[in-house]
Formats: structure tokens, sequence, C-alpha cells
């Protein structure tokens, strides 16, 4: 299993779009993405191959998470 390391930048990015859900939608919303960002999380960790490249020559891999969000 390898580590996964969240930039300053991407955590401000999920803060800001749980406040989204949870003020646009419901505190239930905002629960389910984490739980899907939680997953995905997992099978990155675990099988980071899984996922195709958005960049090879940097090994930066894309994990769509919503049709609106996606982890690198």
């Amino acid at each position: 299993m390898i580590a996964i390391y969240w930039t300053p930048e991407s955590e401000t990015t999920f803060a800001r779009n749980l406040e989204y859900l949870a003020v646009r939608w419901n505190n239930k919303v905002a629960i389910d993405f984490i739980r899907k960002v939680d997953d995905n999380l997992k099978v990155i960790a675990s099988n980071p191959e899984a996922f195709p490249f958005y960049n090879e020559s940097l090994n930066i891999r894309c994990c769509v998470i919503t049709p609106q969000i996606t982890d690198y």
C-alpha cells in the first residue's frame, strides 16, 4: 500500500467542496462525498495502476470522484 499525501491546495479545495455541498444541498450529500473520496483513496493506495495517467512523465494519475471532481 502506498502513502497518499494531500497538498495544502487539495486540503483547501476539499474543505471548500464539503462546505459547498453542505450549504447548497445538505450534510448527507457532503458525507456521501467524503465516503466516495475515502473509498477511492483506498483503491489508489492499494492499486494506483487501476487509474489512467494524467501525466505519465510525472507519474500522475487521475481518479474521477464525480463528474465535477477529479483526484490527481
